[in-house]
């Protein structure tokens, strides 16, 4: 409980003995009325305004120059207008003055007047304020008291909606669930402000550790980058315990840790107060504050710092959950954006292959290819067979031949790479994208793709579905050719050995294949030999492979000469149709 006294400064005014035998009663009297008057005016102005008109009012009364009104706070005394030093004699007597509630006098300090319950007001010595009017001085200590209670009371409602209206910043901060640090610094900013701290600051859990994540009032920057363990501090002590707690001198407490005590100097620390931050019986963080003066914490102050850390758990609470929801929304979003886009490449990559079958199936053939890739790729397309020469009787495009070094070292480079993936190289100021049409185990050929920009998705699409229907296009052709082959086949067995009848149906058959029969021609005989260099038995597989190489060899040579018009080979016979003029 706070204690009031009120010294008067020793220099006397006026002096009258006559007071105490009933004489100019009247004037005692209207000055302990206006004095009262002058103290009740100054209640609507605050304590420190009753404060002034006290010490103006005891002074009037004693008829002095001056008086002043100390306060108590324990044992330690300091004067109403903010001056804390006091002579040690003068704190003594007052402590032992206020065991009693009557005016009384001290030599060499003067008389001590209680202003409240076992606190003392100091005058000057007694010699300079009859006794007389010590009753007034009394019964102006009675309204001093009084205006002082009711100061208090008001000075407590005021704290009580100030208080209130921190919380309802703090409630409005906590049901907006804005950014997690934003709520932070309202809250550090509230809390300062309604415990009249100096400092305030945050700490949230990582682990074992209490970490300062918002500080305002510092003069430092270490303490807003502080971390302490179970135990460290007031903060540690807090985290180890589950349960707020208060230092009332930081450096000479038992209670606290003093690994930090350099910055606890360097901030001017004193007094502090913590509060844990709890989520469903969960410790997440301390809230704490710092006077930078010798202080106590009333119980009020631990009621309003517990109500402020139970607000900041809930705001730190809903912010997780807010930023938890919001990152869900984002990966959501993210997730979509990605669907939507492989949904257009699906689209677009059934769009390409569409296109390039149909050109395939309207005959088309490797332009229509080029065309649907120059369409869908914005770049000039070539095609290479395993040589490196023009596929099929397509021409060969002048960048292409410009740049078939650079080609061909890119897929030599390339060479132990699984797969059919495109190689991308860059000449001058274009990009070249190179990818190989494989048709079952076979390398046929390859795709080039010539375009002003780097390739991207689409542009990989377009040659991957490309690369797969040269791949089918030489399939089909090669299938064509081994059934024309078969058909030539029979055909030629038809003409040598078939009956009048089966050799007109052959015939008719060698004119649908645009196979020219006129003129005189004759029948070549070849024989292939079935054994080895030395003289052993081949395999099966190797018979075959030589019987197709020797077909292949006859049939280049008699072309070459402008003379074949038939070839054929059943087992080891080759036999072939020529021109006979030629022979």
């Amino acid at each position: 409980m706070s204690r009031i006294a009120v010294e008067v400064v020793p220099e006397v005014l006026e002096t009258s003995a006559e007071i105490g035998n009933g004489k100019d009663l009247n004037p005692v009297l209207d000055d302990v009325r206006n004095a009262l008057a002058a103290v009740a005016d100054a209640l609507l102005d605050g304590e420190a305004a009753v404060e002034l008109a006290a010490e103006a009012s005891f002074a009037g009364i004693a008829c002095v120059d001056s008086a002043r009104l100390l306060v108590s706070d324990g044992p330690d005394w300091r004067y109403a207008n903010g001056q804390t030093d006091l002579p040690l004699d003068l704190a003594g007597a007052l402590n032992e003055a206020r065991k009693s509630s009557e005016v009384s006098a001290f030599p060499c300090i003067g008389i001590l007047v209680p202003v409240s319950p076992g606190a003392v007001a100091v005058l000057p010595p007694s010699a300079t304020v009859p006794p007389a009017r010590w009753p007034a001085l009394q019964i102006l200590a009675a309204g001093v008291r009084l205006a002082l209670a009711s100061a208090a009371q008001s000075r407590g409602k005021l704290d009580a909606l100030e208080e209130i209206r921190g919380l309802q910043d703090i409630a409005i901060r906590i049901l907006s669930a804005g950014d997690l640090s934003d709520i932070l610094f309202a809250i550090s900013q509230e809390t300062k402000r309604l415990l009249r701290a100096d400092i305030c600051g945050v700490f949230l859990r990582d682990g074992d550790e209490m970490v300062m994540r918002d500080c305002i009032g510092n003069l430092t920057r270490n303490i807003a980058k502080i971390r302490l363990l179970r135990g460290q501090g007031l903060a540690g002590r807090v985290f180890q315990t589950g349960r707020h707690s208060i230092v009332g001198d930081y450096l000479t407490s038992d209670a606290v840790s003093q690994e930090y005590a350099e910055l606890v100097r360097a901030e001017r620390i004193r007094s502090a107060l913590g509060a844990p931050l709890t989520v469903d019986g969960d410790l997440i963080g301390v809230l704490e504050v710092w006077r930078r003066r010798k202080s106590t914490f009333t119980e009020a102050d631990v009621r309003r710092l517990l109500t402020l850390s139970t607000l900041t758990s809930i705001a730190i609470h809903n912010a997780k959950l807010f930023e938890s929801q919001k990152n869900a929304l984002e990966q959501l979003t993210q997730v979509n954006e990605r669907l939507r886009q492989q949904n257009d490449i699906i689209q677009q990559s059934a769009a390409i292959n569409g296109e390039v079958i149909q050109g395939l199936v309207d005959g088309g053939g490797l332009s229509a290819i080029a065309r649907v890739v120059a369409r869908y790729a914005g770049a000039e397309v070539a095609f290479l067979n395993a040589e490196f020469e023009p596929l099929g009787d397509l021409s060969l495009p002048p960048w292409c031949a410009a740049s078939m070094q650079r080609i061909i070292s890119a897929i030599q480079e390339g060479a132990d790479a699984q797969g059919g993936g495109t190689r991308t190289v860059q000449v001058d100021s274009h990009w070249l994208a190179i990818r190989a049409a494989i048709a079952g185990r076979d390398r046929i050929g390859w795709l080039c793709a010539r375009s002003s920009k780097p390739p991207d998705e689409l542009h990989e699409i377009a040659i991957g579905q490309a690369a797969m229907a040269v791949a089918l296009h030489h399939a089909e052709q090669r299938a064509a050719a081994h059934a024309r082959t078969h058909t030539i086949d029979g055909v030629a067995w038809d003409l040598l050995e078939g009956r009048e009848q089966a050799r007109a149906a052959a015939a008719a058959g060698a004119r649908q294949l645009q196979i020219d029969l006129s003129g005189p021609l004759r029948v070549l005989h070849l024989v292939c030999v079935e054994r080895s260099a030395g003289n052993e038995r081949m395999s099966t597989v190797e018979v075959e492979s030589r019987r197709g190489f020797a077909r292949q060899i006859a049939e280049r040579v008699l072309d070459r000469l402008h003379v074949l018009r038939l070839v054929s080979a059943r087992g080891n016979l080759i036999v072939a149709v020529v021109v006979a003029s030629e022979c």
